[in-house]
């Protein structure tokens, strides 16, 4: 059966079999590609049948055109088959369009890129701070080292995420609007991938002195260009407009990462990480020794140049002679390094503008002096060797024999031993050393027996630390070690009661008071001091008193006899 049916688009209607019906078909008059479905017709129950379109009144009527439409040609079933073209059935396509593969590189490359630096950002900053652990005796304050060191790690990652590659976003948006291109996918990613090889070389520069800095900075600019090409795949007068614009952008924001960064070199927080890994004795300048007054009068002599404001020169100078004509007697080796970097890395960042400048000369010569200064000056690391006992050490234990002169056990803490018999427990002198047991004796007012135990920082300690100069006891100290002066003294060490104690005895010579020290780390995180101070003389009180020290024992589950309170 034949059915009649037309193009949407022209009108054009064709004559066609039923059979037909339902694939697509293309009008050979128009091209549309269209359904083949049955034309609408009127039929009797048209409700428009009979209606009449006719006016009333006659309205006038257009002349003919000049011109007639060609006969439109009646189509039937066997040009059906030739003209009708079935047309390929498309399928809604789902998900994402399908990137090509340079495009998909390109992604991976910027995440690569982004990972490498945050993972070298966290590399320096675990590095510096295990530094710093494994010299922890050499820093006043460690643990603030290594705060601003993770604050640095910290600021630097989050200023490249949050501003420094935003604002070279908008840079390459602005040149986008300039000049007419469009931006990528994945622009912000790609625009802090693009900026990261760039923040990398100029902290390198930043932390280097001397010409590698100025090749550090100086590479910045091909390399930012160069990433910026091919992230957002750019020809080269369109990378030109992104980089002028984005630099413009991109400048502002890593002045602020450069004044964070620098403000912490110049307190001095690097310089100090800088000086536990590389020796004071490097790099340092061939000079000849000549003494602090010749130095300071020859560098106030230097004439300056007029023709430039050296004032940065004059004020670094006036620096380093402060600190050479400073007192350092309460100073350690180790405490001044941090000062000697952090001023060479000063005159380093003056070489450019000031190398011709015999003032420059002078100041490097300062700062040599300065150095070897402080290379003269005691080391304040701490012997390994007060982490471990003696190996061999005698038995100080009082025999039987030797306590005839000696009173009772009495208690202190959980801890035993016999005063001697001349000597009276004294509450006021106990009170004013800490609450420590202390005996006197009335005949001889010099002589008092104390017996201490308090809290050991360092759990690792297991012998004080040793020395006869004050800055090195101070050193140790303010890192948490405990510390015993040995001027003019001897020492030993020894066993009492299975105890490891070590002893510190003022020789017989020393001029002043006399005193014996028995110092033993004990339990996992205290000290036991028994102090001795002896009477003037070769009286019998000094033997007996040394003899009452080395009965002290560790309190027992069963004591053999009963417990005498203090007298």
């Amino acid at each position: 059966m034949n059915i009649s049916i037309q193009c949407p688009a022209c009108q054009h209607r064709y004559t066609v079999d039923d059979a037909a019906l339902g694939p697509r078909a293309k009008c050979s008059q128009c091209g549309r590609v269209f359904a083949v479905v049955a034309a609408p017709a009127l039929d009797d129950d048209d409700p428009f049948r009979h209606a009449s379109f006719e006016p009333t009144a006659k309205a006038p009527t257009a002349p003919a055109p000049k011109w007639k439409l060609p006969p439109v040609p009646i189509m039937d079933n066997s040009s059906m088959d030739s003209t009708l073209e079935p047309a390929p059935v498309s399928r809604p396509a789902f998900g994402r369009k399908r990137r090509d593969r340079r495009t998909v590189a390109t992604d991976t490359l910027a995440s690569y890129i982004l990972f490498l630096f945050v993972a070298a950002s966290v590399t320096l900053g675990v590095y510096d701070s295990a530094g710093i652990l494994s010299h922890m005796d050499a820093f006043t304050s460690p643990w603030i080292l290594i705060a601003n060191i993770w604050g640095w790690v910290v600021s630097i990652d989050a200023l490249l995420f949050t501003v420094i590659g935003p604002m070279l976003l908008l840079g390459v948006w602005i040149a986008s609007r300039i000049a007419r291109f469009a931006l990528v996918d994945d622009a912000y990613l790609r625009a802090c991938a693009a900026v990261g090889p760039a923040l990398a070389l100029g902290v390198l520069g930043m932390l280097t002195v001397g010409p590698h800095r100025f090749l550090c900075l100086l590479s910045i600019i091909p390399a930012l260009y160069l990433t910026l090409r091919i992230f957002f795949d750019l020809d080269w007068a369109q990378a030109a407009v992104g980089f002028a614009t984005g630099v413009i952008a991109c400048v502002l924001a890593s002045l602020m990462g450069y004044v964070v960064v620098e403000r912490m070199i110049s307190a001095g927080a690097l310089a100090q990480v800088r000086a536990s890994f590389v020796p004071i004795e490097q790099n340092l300048p061939s000079v000849a020794p000549a003494s602090v007054a010749s130095t300071a009068s020859k560098s106030a002599s230097t004439p300056s140049s007029p023709a430039r404001d050296n004032r940065p020169l004059l004020q670094l100078r006036d620096l380093v002679n402060k600190k050479i004509n400073a007192d350092h007697s309460m100073a350690t080796r180790e405490q001044l390094a941090p000062d000697v970097a952090d001023l060479q890395l000063r005159l380093e960042s003056l070489r450019t503008a000031f190398h011709d400048d015999p003032l420059f000369d002078d100041v490097a010569e300062d700062i040599a002096v300065l150095r070897q200064t402080v290379l003269a000056l005691p080391s304040g690391k701490i012997d390994p060797s007060v982490f471990q006992e003696a190996p061999d050490a005698e038995d100080w234990t009082t025999g039987n024999l030797s306590r005839g002169r000696l009173a009772g056990e009495v208690s202190v803490g959980p801890f035993r031993f016999q005063p001697p018999l001349e000597m009276k427990l004294d509450s006021d002198a106990s009170h004013a050393n800490g609450d420590s047991p202390t005996w006197i004796d009335a005949a001889a007012p010099q002589a008092r027996l104390s017996v201490s135990i308090f809290r050991r920082n360092n759990a690792r300690q297991r012998r004080p630390v040793l020395s006869d100069l004050p800055a090195v006891r101070r050193a140790a100290e303010s890192a948490g070690y405990f510390a015993i002066d040995t001027t003019q003294s001897a020492v030993s060490f020894g066993q009492i009661n299975g105890l490891f104690f070590t002893r510190v005895t003022t020789l017989a010579d020393a001029p002043g008071p006399h005193a014996i020290v028995y110092a033993a780390a004990v339990d996992n995180d205290r000290w036991l001091i028994v102090r001795l101070e002896l009477p003037p003389g070769n009286g019998p009180l000094p033997k007996i008193m040394d003899a009452a020290a080395r009965t002290i024992r560790q309190m027992d589950a069963s004591p053999a006899g009963a417990d005498q309170p203090p007298r």
